[in-house]
């Protein structure tokens, strides 16, 4: 235990207990998920108890209804800032210093590894089990259309799209799409004239059996958590 440190079990939920859980805070920091399912109720629980607000949502469609928020937000004198993790969030701020170098920007893509090793990993992440959140939220983003920016508008593409990339030193390669908020959010802030998505690094057999669990959602056979346990434990006839 750490010393003025509490907890309290909570149904993230129930708008009620949320609020009452909120009513003597000074900052509702939202790591909860997946957004898609929990970003705007909790944001509005926050602002109906005056409590200031941040979250690391990483949903392309909660960050547009939370967006649209900005006027009761700031009616209620709260503070929210959404977005803030890792992607997006550091990945904006890295996009934004790098257009300032630049007199024009045409493309901005964010990428994240997927099946190769990254820094920071834990490898409790993979041992979980049960079809955790962020599988969820993943199997949502590569599901049905995702929102991205093409020929300077933003447009709803289908996920999984092979984008092929030439980085500086390390020579050329294919990523895939998936649906994230940067797109959304970078084109208004860095004047992209061309396109901008968020791309997986991942290898192809890794974006077939991807592709596979895709298809089952769309066609109404698994439901998200049923492709998100399907990623932790393949079937070898799904992997076939």
């Amino acid at each position: 235990r750490l010393p003025g440190v509490s907890a309290a079990p909570v149904d993230a939920s129930d708008p009620v207990r949320l609020r009452e859980l909120f009513h003597d805070a000074d900052l509702v920091l939202n790591t909860t998920g997946p957004f898609f399912r929990l970003g705007v109720p909790i944001l509005r629980a926050a602002i109906e108890s005056r409590t200031h607000y941040a979250d690391i949502c990483d949903d392309w469609e909660p960050t547009l209804d939370m967006l649209a928020m900005d006027a009761e937000a700031r009616r209620s004198g709260v503070i929210a800032v959404i977005g803030a993790g890792a992607s997006p969030g550091t990945s904006n701020m890295l996009a934004a210093l790098a257009s300032r170098e630049l007199d024009t920007v045409e493309d901005v893509f964010t990428a994240w590894p997927v099946d190769v090793p990254f820094v920071g990993d834990d490898p409790a992440d993979s041992a979980s089990g049960g079809g955790s959140a962020a599988l969820v939220h993943w199997m949502q983003q590569l599901s049905g259309k995702i929102r991205i920016w093409v020929g300077g508008e933003s447009v709803e593409r289908p996920p999984l799209e092979p984008v092929r990339l030439d980085y500086p030193g390390l020579g050329a390669g294919t990523a895939y799409t998936v649906g994230h908020p940067e797109p959304l959010t970078l084109p208004a802030t860095c004047s992209i004239t061309r396109d901008s998505t968020c791309v997986m690094v991942v290898g192809a057999g890794t974006a077939a059996y991807l592709m596979t669990l895709r298809e089952e959602v769309d066609r109404g056979r698994l439901s998200l958590d049923q492709a998100a346990a399907a990623i932790e434990s393949p079937t070898a006839a799904r992997l076939a």
